[in-house]
């Protein structure tokens, strides 16, 4: 493991051996010293996300909620959002074909 977050979205508690403190909202780094994050949760329970990878060692370049590599590429996909063309299915379609 290269990169680890922790966000925590319910409760309190600690995190790894050095017994860092996160409530509701918090937000964790982890990098490269250690394959393994510990923690105990607090007296109101703990509820969080854990995202782990590799690293992807490419250019980000975002804009709102769009994430590529480059400006070009940003532009490209707003361009792409404008004209309809990003998704090409309304939510409620999506939803109604998951359903059946």
């Amino acid at each position: 493991m290269e990169t680890c977050i922790v966000y925590v979205y319910e409760g309190e508690g600690t995190f790894t051996s050095k017994e860092v403190k996160a409530e509701r909202t918090s937000t964790l780094l982890f990098s490269e010293d250690g394959g393994a994050v510990s923690f105990t949760a607090g007296d109101k329970g703990l509820k969080f996300m854990l995202l782990a990878g590799k690293k992807l060692k490419e250019p980000v370049a975002w804009h709102g909620p769009f994430v590529m590599n480059t400006q070009e590429e940003i532009m490209e996909c707003i361009r792409d959002y404008q004209n309809g063309k990003l998704v090409r299915a309304k939510p409620k379609e999506l939803l109604a074909k998951s359903w059946k």
